[in-house]
């Protein structure tokens, strides 16, 4: 999977997300939980929206644990090691919230809130980062004129910050 690349996984998981939403959720949901016919369609859209939420959940917490205890590559150099396993969970997790996304601005009356869509665009802002730019320069920003002076008032302030780049 490692050699599909983030653009396809990033993809496949959209598709997957969608498909798990409208077809399986509902047909799993009606098969193990005896109250699902009873909920309105409102409720079975949030019903269907939490199962991907949480297969999501589930799948990408096992694959962070399993690149925390088990990857050699990224355990053997945290900051600098290949990060190839990582960008591919970062892009299925960007495709799920694509996914989501889309899932909550055309099912707006059961599962829209802003703060769901805020929460959506400021991650998909932080994975592109990771994925497009590779994050690598994250703590390298461009100096700024006050924190890269040496700061001494009179004496009562020793040098407060220094800055070495």
């Amino acid at each position: 999977m490692a050699s599909l690349g983030w653009p396809f996984v990033m993809v496949f998981s959209f598709i997957v997300f969608q498909g798990l939403f409208h077809f399986l959720s509902a047909r799993i949901s009606m098969l193990c939980c005896k109250g699902f016919r009873t909920l309105t369609d409102l409720q079975k859209t949030e019903w269907n929206s939490r199962i991907v939420s949480t297969f999501h959940a589930l799948v990408v917490g096992i694959l962070c644990l399993y690149l925390l205890w088990v990857d050699d590559a990224v355990n053997a150099d945290p900051v600098w090691g290949d990060p190839s396993l990582v960008k591919l969970n970062v892009g299925l997790t960007a495709g799920y919230l694509i996914s989501d996304l889309l899932l909550i601005l055309w099912y707006w009356k059961a599962i829209g809130d802003k703060y769901f869509v805020i929460h959506h665009l400021t991650a998909l802002c932080a994975y592109y980062y990771v994925l497009i730019l590779s994050g690598t320069q994250l703590l390298q920003s461009p100096p700024c004129p006050i924190l890269s002076r040496k700061i001494d008032a009179s004496s009562l302030l020793p040098t407060l910050f220094t800055q070495h780049m």
